[in-house]
């Protein structure tokens, strides 16, 4: 493996982009501790020949050709609101990749379960630790019109509305009655958002993230929101802690892992009146944002090791094809 490439949308304003430089400038320089390049390309970056009999075009990304047995692509759908443009190429260009034999570490199927969070509630739904309750419900245009009542008829308010593809805790909110609902459904169908339903598990809720590589759990950390904060996330101004695997989570990592079986992922807990849920899965969880030197350098070993399971089992996959 010479390279992995990041396919990500390029349409960050340039304060994200600062942000996001806390994370890829470190991805950047441990790939080349490791002895290859890691470098992002958006969906359009990339390119392809006309297919010869044998099928296999050239694959070019930012006019550079590519090929399986040098370049590993990771392919999480990005799906943010100001990125839901590019979903479909997104899509469709990761099936391509899989059909030209690349390894991808994120498999598109997993990507989408994950993406949804009702596709992840429904696939977990037996898990030894169950996932929250989730309702799903569409919104857009005539969503003044639909009546919701029905398929929410066994959930009380206050409940916890959040978009059902989108990420970083963007759009989480609290509705203590019908009306405050219907209005945060109103505000939804301007961009044509699902949403889904959740109950509230009350303030102080707890955030356990469990980095999985190779199917081990690596390290484990737990989030807490900020004040009256309905997210754990530190871009919200929540805080972070490494700390030891809770054992009550060992049998529910078991489950998922059986189910999911990639290289690397996180599975985020919830805990509330010392109680825990499965919240859910990220294929391309990203572990920034350290707070101490310390914890800089556990961030640099889940990274390190991260890069090496994708190298394992990039070079496991070429030599088997080989022989």
């Amino acid at each position: 493996m010479k390279r992995i490439i990041w396919i990500y949308p390029d349409r960050a304003t340039t304060q994200q982009r600062v942000t996001e430089s806390n994370i890829w400038d470190v991805y950047i320089d441990i790939a080349r501790e490791q002895g290859f390049e890691m470098s992002l390309c958006a969906p359009e970056d990339i390119t392809f020949t006309r297919a010869k009999s044998s099928g296999k075009p050239d694959v070019l990304v930012q006019g550079q050709i590519v090929t399986p047995d040098n370049t590993v692509f990771v392919t999480s759908v990005w799906s943010l609101a100001h990125q839901m443009g590019d979903v479909a190429n997104e899509l469709f260009l990761y099936r391509i990749l899989q059909k030209l034999g690349f390894y991808l570490p994120i498999d598109p199927d997993v990507s989408m379960l994950t993406t949804d969070k009702y596709a992840t509630y429904l696939e977990f739904i037996n898990s030894p630790i169950p996932p929250i309750p989730t309702y799903r419900i569409g919104t857009g245009r005539n969503s003044a019109n639909k009546k919701y009542q029905r398929a929410l008829s066994d959930l009380e308010f206050p409940i916890i509305i959040k978009p059902a593809y989108w990420g970083m805790g963007v759009g989480v909110s609290r509705a203590a009655n019908l009306d405050e609902f219907h209005g945060l459904v109103g505000l939804a169908g301007g961009s044509n958002t699902a949403l889904v339903c959740q109950p509230d598990l009350g303030s102080g809720t707890e955030d356990f993230r469990v980095y999985m590589i190779s199917g081990r759990p690596h390290s484990t950390i737990r989030r807490s929101p900020h004040g009256t904060a309905l997210t754990a996330n530190v871009t919200s101004g929540g805080s972070m802690e490494f700390i030891d695997l809770p054992e009550d989570l060992i049998s529910t990592i078991e489950y998922v892992h059986k189910r999911i079986n990639l290289e690397y992922y996180s599975i985020d807990f919830l805990r509330a009146n010392d109680k825990f849920w499965l919240s859910e899965l990220e294929p391309d969880a990203a572990i920034g944002f350290p707070s101490s030197k310390a914890m800089r350098v556990q961030q640099h070993e889940a990274i390190s090791a991260r890069f090496a399971a994708y190298q394992r089992q990039h070079n496991s996959i070429r030599r088997a094809i080989q022989n």
